[in-house]
């Protein structure tokens, strides 16, 4: 019996429209694998990371897609400002290492948009990780367990999709209980260390600004294109219409 393994993060805000600048939407996108075939993908994305890194003097570097197009967090200071150039270098270089035919996809877009009546403060998450259990567990074979691994973000974020996880496990052992499926919980780590939570970040990103039409991400979304489980399909609050 194999081990497909998820891996996790997000893009967006995952409560309820507040903020002026909130784009509306909630993106998760995770990234599979088997388990046979990840140490190669980890040993592909290092050294494609590590090369670039040399390539532009920055040493062991997050493939954090935000603070990378936004000069913040470690890129912030003057002297480790990225250049246009480079920024578009590292989008197309982890543009196709999330694009591994070995991997796929599975993009979950919120929208958060005329929401309908009040809903919990977390509702966008509670609905984003109900969606992506379902379609992880679509995509398991049944002799074939299933392991997420996410960011481990804010500890609020991190104890609400774990409870949203493990009460949809153990509904689903009680209706299957002779079909192996997705292990109960969610196993969290520092993004820092885990280079497949780094491509997951990137692709949630690229996602989150193909569906903010942004035109400058259209050539990485369409490279990552091809290992989505589905064509997204934003789930709206307001319809109720279900999961994408």
């Amino acid at each position: 019996m194999g081990v497909r393994l998820l891996f996790v993060d997000d893009s967006g805000s995952p409560t309820q429209l507040r903020a002026a600048g909130d784009s509306g939407l909630y993106i998760l996108a995770g990234v599979a694998v088997d388990d046979r075939s990840l140490p190669s993908v980890i040993r592909a994305a290092s050294d494609a990371k590590a090369a670039v890194g040399a390539r532009m003097g920055l040493g062991e570097w997050e493939a954090h897609a935000y603070h990378v197009w936004n000069n913040s967090g470690r890129f912030a200071d003057k002297g480790s400002m990225l250049t246009a150039d480079q920024k578009r270098e590292i989008f197309s270089l982890m543009a196709d290492v999330v694009a591994d035919p070995r991997l796929n996809i599975i993009p979950v877009v919120v929208n958060k948009l005329d929401s309908g009546r009040q809903k919990p403060r977390r509702w966008p998450l509670a609905v984003g990780w109900s969606s992506m259990f379902k379609r992880f567990e679509r995509m398991l074979v049944r002799t074939e367990s299933g392991l997420i691994l996410a960011d481990e973000g804010g500890s609020d974020d991190k104890n609400a999709a774990r409870a949203i996880v493990e009460k949809m496990g153990r509904a689903r052992m009680e209706r299957t209980p002779n079909r192996a499926g997705v292990m109960n919980g969610v196993i969290f780590r520092d993004s820092r260390l885990d280079v497949m939570i780094q491509m997951a970040d990137m692709a949630a990103y690229i996602v989150h600004k193909h569906y903010r039409k942004d035109d400058r991400f259209r050539g990485w979304f369409e490279t990552i294109r091809p290992r989505f489980d589905s064509n997204p399909t934003a789930i709206d609050l307001k319809a109720g219409n279900g999961y994408a």
